[in-house]
Formats: structure tokens, C-alpha cells, sequence
């Protein structure tokens, strides 16, 4: 009879791992003090046949699609154990780079159904759309429980799957990202035929229906495919019109809690020069630090730029393109 092995430590990508007489291996939905059984090894990563003794972090998944999903791979360990975790691959990833002096990490763990934002493949399945996530190498996984995504968007999905179904532009599949933007939810499809007037027609309906203002296809640069009404976000009061795709923070409390961080260990003095900030994007922090100094604001994606240039008139936020 095998003998089960110690899983000891979390790998990068988040698997367990584990020291075997052929080496060290990755093992898949284990947590460190795991006691496990292998299915089998192929060089560095081996297959879970069954836990004999959980590890003390170990607990139940709220979400029973998290072993198929390829969108939450550590939703069998205690929050906890994951944020030391998170926290101690920063501090290495600063000890190899030369920081010796680093501040204890603050950390913030985000609330369930908090995640705002979201990209999911969808294909044409036994006369349906399956829509989700993909595991991991397979499939797409139809998405019918989440414990993280925004409920608002959670909600789209059954009407999502129907009028991708309904789309002759939808061959096998495609591609759709969501971002809850604060005037609605914000679609870029990627589709893998040709979208005529029936398509744009059935998107207008289907985004008046459930408060979509802008259903875009992804494209250089992105077009519009149905527009039912203004487009536009709020950072720090301030409205902008996010391009399509638009990166936002996953989450409107992980968000604030990056802005306090950074508005926190702002210098008392010297700022009368201005702040620099790189990567601006739409203005997640620009106008935040521009309550305290002139910000020049660099922003190398020209979408972004321009939603970010649009937005800073009276502000003293100097955009840039770079």
C-alpha cells in the first residue's frame, strides 16, 4: 500500500507542494500539512488521488464548482493562511530585488461577492451556450454558482447565455468581458463570425432590457455594437467615460483600500513640486492624489489616456501620454 506523502509548502501558482523519492511535484487542490495519496506523477506535477489527513488550513469550498473552475484555485484554504501566503511572496519578491528595509505588509482581504469585473469564454454546446471559466487545459465550465463575482453580474449570466444563443454571429464561440461600471454593466464581446444589423439589433434589445448602456466588439479599436444610454464611472467624484475593457480594481473595497494606502504614505512635506504617477490608466488614483498636489499623470495606452484627458479639465491632474 502507497504511503501518503507531506505536502509542505504552496508553489507559485498556488498548488501544494510535496518531496516524493522522484522529487519535488505539485499537487493540485492540497494546502501545506496535507497528508495525501497520489493518482499519479508526470515529472514535476501529480494528480490527487485522496486526502488522508487534512492540514490544519484546510476547509470546506463555498463554491461546489471550485474543483472544475479555473477561476479560484485556493478556495479549499482558510482566508488567513492565504493572505500570509500573499503577503510572504511580495516580501520574497522585494528580498530579491535588493529591498532589505520592508515595512511589515498591510493586507485587506476583499468581501464575497464583491468582484466587479470579469472575463468569460462562452461556446455553443448540445444546442446551448455554456458560459464561465475555463479549468485548468479543458473546457469552459458553465458558470452556475459563484461566491465571488458581484451579484449584479451574476444575474446577467442566464439572459448573457440566451442572447448569445440567438446571435447568427456566434459560430462555436467566442469571448465576453464584463466591467460593472457605475452607469451599468460595460460588455466587450469577442465573436467568431461577422456581426451584421440582426446582431446590433438584438444587442440594443437585450441591453435596454437589463441596463447594459454600451455592449462594444473587441476589435483595433474596439467597436460599438449597441449604445442605449451614457456610459461613465467616478473616481473621487469625478466622472469619467471608461473606453471598453477598461481595467478596473477587481473590487470597489480592494480599490479604496489601495487609495488609502497610497494617500496614507503620502510625504507631509515636498509636494509642492507635484506627484508623478505612472500607469494612471483611467484615474483609479489621479484625482484622489490631486486633492494634495499637482499629479502628472502618465498613461500609456491611448484609450485610457484619453478617457483620463477628457475627464482632468479643472483638476489639477496633467495627463500624459507614454
Amino acid at each position: 500500500m502507497a504511503e501518503a506523502i507531506r505536502v509542505v509548502a504552496l508553489g507559485n501558482d498556488g498548488d501544494g507542494m510535496a518531496q516524493t523519492p522522484q522529487g519535488r511535484v505539485f499537487i493540485p487542490g492540497t494546502v501545506p500539512g496535507d497528508d495525501v495519496l497520489l493518482a499519479d506523477e508526470t515529472g514535476t506535477h501529480a494528480t490527487l488521488e485522496r486526502i488522508v489527513t487534512p492540514g490544519p488550513d484546510r476547509v470546506t469550498p463555498p463554491c461546489h464548482l471550485s474543483d472544475a473552475c479555473g477561476g479560484c484555485r485556493l478556495q479549499h484554504m482558510a482566508l488567513p493562511a492565504i493572505a500570509a501566503w500573499k503577503t510572504a511572496r511580495v516580501v520574497e519578491a522585494l528580498q530579491r530585488t535588493g529591498f532589505t528595509d520592508i515595512p511589515t505588509p498591510a493586507t485587506h482581504q476583499v468581501a464575497p461577492y464583491g468582484r466587479r469585473r470579469v472575463d468569460l469564454a462562452f461556446r455553443r454546446v448540445d444546442r446551448r451556450i455554456v458560459l464561465g471559466l475555463h479549468r485548468r487545459r479543458g473546457d469552459v465550465v458553465d458558470m452556475t454558482q459563484c461566491t465571488v463575482l458581484d451579484p449584479a453580474l451574476f444575474a446577467l449570466l442566464a439572459p448573457l447565455r440566451q442572447v448569445l444563443h440567438s446571435l447568427p454571429a456566434v459560430h462555436a464561440g467566442g469571448d465576453v468581458q464584463i466591467n460593472l461600471l457605475d452607469s451599468g454593466p460595460d460588455l466587450l464581446i469577442a465573436l467568431d463570425g461577422t456581426p451584421d444589423a440582426n446582431d446590433r439589433r438584438i444587442l440594443a434589445q437585450f441591453g435596454k432590457s437589463h441596463g447594459i448602456p454600451r455592449i462594444s466588439l473587441r476589435a483595433q479599436p474596439p467597436e460599438t455594437l449597441a449604445l442605449t444610454g451614457p456610459v461613465f464611472h467616478h473616481f473621487d467624484g469625478v466622472r469619467v467615460v471608461p473606453p471598453p475593457g477598461a481595467f478596473l480594481q477587481v473590487a470597489r473595497d480592494g480599490e479604496a483600500a489601495i487609495r488609502a494606502a497610497v494617500l496614507g504614505n503620502l510625504p507631509r512635506k515636498g509636494l509642492k513640486a507635484g506627484i508623478i504617477e505612472l500607469y494612471a490608466g483611467c484615474g483609479t488614483l489621479s484625482f484622489a492624489l490631486a486633492e494634495h498636489a499637482k499629479v502628472n499623470a502618465y498613461e500609456g495606452d491611448r484609450a485610457a489616456f484619453a478617457c483620463l484627458k477628457q475627464a482632468s479639465g479643472g483638476t489639477r491632474v496633467l495627463p500624459a501620454l507614454r
